[in-house]
């Protein structure tokens, strides 16, 4: 019929009346909002000292929240907590300092307890850290992968963006806003992550061909044209995730290690990384020059199959050794998943080939107004298209450049070897959301 019933609420009043009493209510909000924005406006000249008072009573606040777990007496007190192994001389020697009667004693974690990651890299390594934790933090006992993950990142990340022009803005944006822009320090890390990135990215748009799409024409240092050349811009890609999921299976070999020894490392993740590596090898042996030793792979393959049912075996003990050939054999069936995964990777190449073809587009509207019959008018237009256009496709590119290089990191590569749920260390110090700190030597 068209028409929705529709239950209006039941007032003991009229409509009138009722209209009346909201525009009453009404008129009173408008008053109130009023009054708030003369207060918001009154404040607003003490923004810097409010900003200071909360720093400082957000950290009164957090150390009576410490000190609120300690055992106090009339005359001592007992405090426990987590510390790095490299400070522990350091407290040692500050509690001795104090001229105070103590007991001082480190231990190593033991069974049961969760002790804090706490990352320690290379200061230029460091920012990426970021990318790590916005995944998950490591467990205590888990390989940190930031110095592992940050040269792939840096590749994919140049490789999606694909342009030197776009590269050289990046780069020149990201330094005026470490340079002019105060941030915190979570804010620096990731602005030095998008700097490092523009690097990455002018190295591969120049052995790409890309300079603001094809504004400027020259031989691509690669020798591969993305317009023109998609097919092996599209093995490149995959050959890049190929490279990145072996590194990922070498570490959780080295993981496994820990627990079981080299020789069960071996048998479990070397011999199926051979037998995936003897695979590709079989199915691309035409593509790579190797069709003459097709045999000799097959067999080899044959071979890495029985190593892998052997290394599945070696795991168990007893009558469950048996239990080993048919969870080989569907770890071999399940091989297709990391075949799936290589192939997430050429979403590297489309990026790529996207981001150059829009850049293309864009140049073809500017050429076109350069070339009108009225230079003057012709000329203005062609040098909006190009600030507008360049400026629409870097910013879309650079989300998706952003953006999928991480999902690969996470989903493909962190698939292989991390699991994650740990907790960071976080050690008892002051934190300024507001407030920077300058050293003389900084200022």
């Amino acid at each position: 019929s068209g028409f929705t019933q529709v239950t209006l609420p039941a007032y003991g009043k009229s409509v009138a009346v009722r209209i009346d009493s909201l525009h009453k209510q009404l008129k009173e909000f408008v008053a109130e909002r009023e009054s708030l924005l003369r207060a918001v406006e009154e404040l607003a000249g003490k923004r810097l000292q409010l900003q200071a008072a909360y720093d400082y009573f957000y950290n009164e606040r957090f150390k009576l929240s410490v000190a609120s777990g300690f055992a106090v007496g009339s005359r001592t007190f007992y405090l426990e907590g987590w510390i790095r192994t490299k400070d522990t001389e350091a407290l040692r020697k500050k509690v001795e300092e104090s001229g105070l009667r103590h007991y001082l004693e480190f231990r190593e974690p033991v069974e049961g307890e969760e002790p804090p990651s706490s990352l320690e890299n290379h200061p230029v390594v460091s920012p990426f850290e970021s990318l790590l934790l916005a995944f998950s933090c490591p467990q205590y006992n888990e390989v940190d992968p930031t110095a592992v993950m940050a040269p792939f990142f840096l590749v994919f990340f140049g490789f999606a963006l694909g342009d030197a022009g776009y590269g050289l803005v990046l780069g020149l944006l990201c330094l005026a806003l470490l340079k002019f822009l105060p941030m915190t320090n979570a804010g620096r890390k990731l602005t030095v992550v998008f700097l490092a990135g523009s690097v990455a990215t002018i190295i591969m748009g120049l052995g790409l061909g890309g300079f603001f799409g094809d504004i400027i024409i020259f031989k691509p240092l690669f020798g591969i044209n993305p317009v023109e050349q998609p097919i092996p811009l599209l093995i490149l890609a995959v050959g890049m995730g190929v490279v990145q999921s072996f590194v990922g299976l070498a570490i959780s070999g080295i993981m496994y290690s820990r627990e079981a020894g080299i020789i069960a490392a071996l048998l479990r993740d070397g011999a199926y990384a051979l037998f995936l590596l003897l695979a590709i090898l079989a199915l691309a042996k035409d593509y790579v020059g190797l069709g003459a030793y097709g045999d000799i792979i097959t067999y080899a393959l044959i071979g890495s199959v029985i190593l892998v049912i052997i290394g599945s075996m070696h795991e168990r003990k007893g009558l469950k050794k048996l239990l080993g050939i048919p969870a080989a054999l569907y770890k071999i069936y399940n091989s297709i998943g990391f075949f799936g995964d290589v192939l997430s990777y050429s979403r590297l190449m489309a990026l790529a080939l996207g981001g150059s073809v829009m850049g293309s587009v864009v140049n073809q509207f500017v050429r076109q107004f350069a070339a009108s019959p009225n230079p003057l008018l012709g000329y203005l237009i062609a040098i909006i298209i190009f600030v507008f256009g360049h400026a629409l496709n870097l910013a879309l590119n650079l989300l998706s450049a952003y953006v999928h290089p991480s999902r690969l990191q996470y989903l493909e590569f962190f698939g292989k070897f991390f699991e994650g749920g740990g907790r960071p260390f976080s050690p008892l110090k002051v934190k300024y959301k507001y407030t920077n700190i300058i050293s003389k030597r900084e200022a």
